[in-house]
């Protein structure tokens, strides 16, 4: 591989050359050093060259999260649209001679092979022009469409963080040790000290209880009775004894937390939150701001929840088609994807319900402009931002452009 590689570059007298192989990542670390090791007729004035290094986008999904971050084209400048696979594109044409072939000798597989894709190379060529027009006019159609998506993305951004991230992203094209703006990064949620949740006027129902610890339990406990409402309403006809013992075990547990009646049904027993209170009925201004700001937190994290959902969606879909065959394989892989739906549809619920509450309390405290960042959620926004193989074709829904849901959510 070396070898060949070198000898290729030495007919070239270019400045700059990009790479493209399944294992590049391993492959690149001791290129240089097995360079020295050949004649010197070999070697390439690596110093007065650009050579940057990708793995094919097909392949790359295979790959660790480093190498997907440091070895895809679509970070990388002056690449456009490459995908990397065109060497293999011509397989799909090999496929449909090989029930032929496997009855041939070694010399006459050889001499089909090369008869079939020399055609292939051909028709490739003289289908350059209208290819090229084709993709042309693409490029016009989602550079338009991406740069209005964009100007959409940026209003929701501080002026200051683009600013920020642009600086970091030349760093990094300029000197690939710099680090990687693409690279994911947690921001630690840290909770309020002691002595904010006891400034002021103690409204809670106990002494040793704060009042945004008493909304915090309120909101966990209408969590709780969602997820129990979701598995009641997708119980089976005939459960199993185990799946019966599950969901009273669970009925059971929330019944406790509530500490209701003993006729009470947990999962519809309400908790007379500051938000589920009549407009005209009294409530205490300083636990209707705590559920205030719980309530946009938990918005956020619910739509967190649902990137997440998306994205395993997305992944299992594609993992299905490409890989599950047979009924009893197909059947489990259909049941996970079943299973990774609800949840996303919980989580989806979750966000409305706190956009409801969010609603109510806005009214009662005047609060206003929240709706732009966190409108009510459609069932037409819930979707993915897209994957690999389709960037540059796609819309963006907005529960993706407002980075404080993932960066809250993290």
């Amino acid at each position: 591989m070396d070898y060949l590689v070198f000898s290729a570059l030495l007919a070239f007298a270019v400045t700059m050359i990009n790479i493209s192989y399944d294992i590049a990542c391993q492959w690149h670390k001791k290129l240089w050093t097995h360079m020295e090791s050949m004649p010197s007729r070999l070697h390439i004035p690596r110093d007065s060259m650009t050579i940057q290094f990708f793995i094919p986008k097909f392949h790359l999904k295979a790959h660790i999260d480093k190498c997907q971050r440091n070895f895809l084209f679509n970070w990388t400048k002056y690449v456009g649209q490459t995908d990397g696979e065109a060497p293999e594109h011509g397989w799909s044409n090999i496929n449909h001679v090989a029930t032929s072939m496997k009855e041939m000798g070694p010399g006459s597989q050889w001499d089909t092979l090369d008869d079939h894709f020399g055609d292939w190379n051909w028709k490739k060529v003289t289908a350059l022009g209208h290819t090229l027009l084709c993709k042309m006019g693409d490029a016009i159609k989602w550079k338009r469409e991406h740069g209005e998506a964009l100007g959409e993305l940026e209003k929701t951004i501080e002026s200051a963080l683009i600013l920020q991230w642009k600086r970091e992203v030349e760093a990094w094209e300029d000197d690939g040790s710099q680090c990687n703006p693409f690279e994911s990064r947690f921001a630690c949620c840290r909770p309020s000290s002691a002595h904010e949740l006891q400034a002021g006027i103690n409204v809670s129902l106990h002494t040793d209880i704060s009042p945004s610890r008493l909304i915090i339990s309120g909101i966990d406990l209408q969590d709780q009775q969602q997820c129990l409402k979701v598995d009641i309403a997708n119980a089976s006809l005939h459960p199993t004894d185990k799946q019966k013992t599950n969901l009273q075990t669970c009925i059971t547990t929330l019944q406790c937390h509530i500490d209701a009646w003993a006729l009470l049904r947990p999962e519809t027993f309400k908790l007379w939150l500051s938000s589920e209170l009549e407009p005209t009925a009294t409530c205490n201004e300083r636990l209707a701001v705590h559920e205030w700001e719980l309530r946009h937190a938990q918005a956020l994290n619910a739509l967190n929840e649902v990137h997440s959902h998306l994205r395993l969606w997305s992944h299992m879909y594609i993992y299905k088609d490409r890989n599950v065959h047979g009924q009893a394989a197909f059947t489990r892989v259909q049941a996970l994807i079943n299973g990774v739906e609800l949840r996303k549809q919980a989580s989806v619920e979750k966000y409305q319900h706190a956009h409801d509450a969010l609603l109510a309390l806005s009214h009662r405290l005047d609060k206003s402009g929240w709706e732009i960042s966190l409108p009510w959620l459609l069932d037409s926004d819930v979707r993915p931002m897209g994957d690999m193989e389709r960037q540059g074709t796609g819309t963006i829904s907005w529960i993706w452009l407002d980075s404080r849901a993932v960066m809250h959510g993290m």
